[in-house]
């Protein structure tokens, strides 16, 4: 009898253990996936906040009438973005939004016109 419980208490324990090193094998890359895929969400979240300021600061100077583009020429800072407003030609105007930090990378760009005075 003593035998037979052995036995079973042995077995017992080597279902725990297989057990173990099946989560243990499963869960750590599962567990991992997750954690990748919330720093993705929040990478993602900071870049679309990031975006919306800069579809703002284009539609601040394309509101602007001539004058106000003219006076706006060359390179600026709007609220830690750059604003660079070129004139390509005297009625066209280019205005790109671009991250300072990234290296200069274009955020957003866009032409807007503006009849001759």
């Amino acid at each position: 009898m003593r035998d037979r419980a052995r036995a079973t208490a042995g077995v017992a324990l080597m279902e725990v253990l297989v057990a173990l090193i099946l989560v243990t094998v499963v869960g750590v890359p599962l567990l991992a996936r997750v954690s990748a895929e919330a720093r993705l969400l929040i990478q993602r979240a900071d870049h679309e906040a990031l975006v919306r300021r800069a579809e703002a600061a284009l539609a601040e100077y394309a509101a602007l009438d001539r004058t106000g583009l003219e006076q706006r020429l060359g390179r600026r800072d709007l609220r830690g973005l750059d604003v660079l407003l070129e004139r390509p030609s005297v009625t066209l105007f280019r205005i790109v939004v671009v991250e300072p930090d990234a290296g200069d990378r274009e955020l957003i760009a866009s032409y807007v016109y503006r009849a001759a005075p």
